[in-house]
């Protein structure tokens, strides 16, 4: 967690040691500071010089550094408003008995106590500075509480470096901190977790709505998957938030969509040339070599959904195989084809059906495979038919026309007169049953 300026020079007081450019920010980052003692310039962690228990700089610290002149060692006791009562003793770390200038108090410190000191004169001196300066009346610690959303739990210890135990009104958690603590860092560490952490929740939806999706649920890790839906197809899927931010990875099915379409632009060409040879005409959109594509069969004109994989391979419409099942939907096509209209429901390719001569009108049985040998004519109608002296009148009186002579054969011409115009003809019987022989 990051540290106050106000709070980080607080800290560095008594260290021996000035600050040279703003606070970093963070205990653990180089800050550029310049030793009291030897007036080097250094740069060294508020954390790393907390751990030490000599003031100054790293060279200070050590044995070999622990010497000043007399003239250094004097400005610095006459900087506390201490008097010496002897010569100054060599070492920064030797005793020296000195007075105190404010109180007249007569005692033993060293140049190296003398960094460590915020407050002149002696040590009983700075004490009362420090609680002078740290002693605020109830009324006013209680106001200060007030405005960091606390309240009390015990009564004021009367200053405001003594832990207080109090209360949170927010979230209810008990703290024990000092008055001096809770403002300079945080009153309640549960309400500015929870504060850090819905200011992260809510940049990371950015982020993953930067990366194309919107969460459905709530974010559950860094290296977890994401419930999300994708706003460019629509998918849901489950994103890392990590490959979407390192990786740039993306939605799964857009992806997938893309390698597709690239595969396929480069694979169309080929494919038409193989539906073309398989007398294939395609009605869809082409997906891939491996892909089912829509296409009308120009032999048997049913549409079916082969793939150019397959007809590369060796197979064709599966219609027209001589094994293919046949479907309702086939058969219905095939007597068509033939001029037949199925009556009855289709039970297979090789079960008699009733059916319609669509060019006679004469209806009868035959299996939909037989007529895919067929040319379009039923055994009534075809050409070498045989037709018995009263069918042939009665079909011929059915089309209004009347025989002028007796009926010899199918393909034989016959004399016949319109009952409609009165015209003569001489159709043959085979035309008549095709439609084609009337007046």
């Amino acid at each position: 967690m990051g540290i106050t300026a106000q709070d980080a020079k607080k800290r560095l007081k008594g260290r021996g040691l000035t600050p040279l450019e703003p606070f970093p920010g963070f205990g653990s980052l180089p800050w550029v500071l310049s030793c009291d003692l030897c007036g080097k310039q250094t740069q060294e962690s508020l954390h790393k010089l907390e751990k030490r228990s000599r003031p100054g700089c790293a060279d200070c610290c050590s044995k070999s550094q622990n010497r000043i002149s007399d003239k250094d060692a004097l400005a610095r006791l006459t900087e506390k408003q201490l008097i010496p009562l002897e010569t100054y003793p060599g070492t920064i770390g030797a005793k020296w008995k000195v007075k105190c200038g404010l109180c007249g108090y007569e005692s033993t410190t060293s140049v190296h106590r003398l960094a460590i000191r915020v407050y002149p004169g002696c040590a009983a001196c700075g004490l009362k500075a420090v609680k002078l300066e740290g002693a605020v009346t109830t009324k006013q610690a209680l106001g200060r509480l007030a405005k960091l959303g606390l309240e009390p739990l015990e009564p004021y210890p009367g200053h405001t470096k003594t832990p207080w135990r109090c209360k949170c009104k927010k979230c209810g958690a008990e703290i024990f901190k000092h008055l001096n603590q809770m403002e300079s860092v945080s009153a309640c560490s549960n309400c500015s977790a929870d504060k850090r952490n819905k200011a992260f929740a809510l940049a990371v939806v950015k982020e993953l709505k930067a990366a194309g999706f919107v969460p459905l649920v709530p974010f559950p890790g860094n290296e977890v998957g994401w419930q999300s839906r994708c706003l460019t197809c629509g998918e849901t899927s489950s994103p890392i938030i990590n490959s979407l931010r390192y990786q740039k990875t993306g939605c799964r099915f857009c992806t997938q969509k893309k390698r597709v379409e690239a595969s396929a632009s480069r694979t169309l060409p080929e494919a038409m040339r193989l539906f073309t040879r398989a007398s294939f005409v395609p009605i869809g959109t082409y997906e891939g070599f491996a892909k089912p594509w829509k296409a009308k069969c120009l032999k048997c004109g049913i549409t079916s959904s082969p793939t150019a994989k397959g007809i590369k391979e060796g197979s064709g419409c599966r219609h027209c195989a001589k094994n293919a099942p046949w479907s309702s939907r086939y058969a219905a096509a095939v007597a068509k084809n033939a001029n037949r209209k199925l009556l009855d429901e289709f039970q297979g390719s090789v079960t008699p059906i009733l059916m319609e001569c669509l060019r006679c009108g004469a209806t009868g049985r035959a299996t939909p495979r037989s007529l895919k040998s067929s040319k379009g004519y039923c055994q009534r109608c075809k050409p070498t038919a045989v037709w018995t002296s009263e069918k042939a009148v009665q079909m011929l009186r059915a089309a209004n026309l009347e025989p002028l002579e007796p009926y010899k054969s199918a393909t034989t011409k016959w004399r016949v007169k319109c009952n409609v115009c009165g015209t003569e003809g001489a159709p043959q019987v085979t035309n008549i049953a095709s439609g084609q022989g009337g007046c």
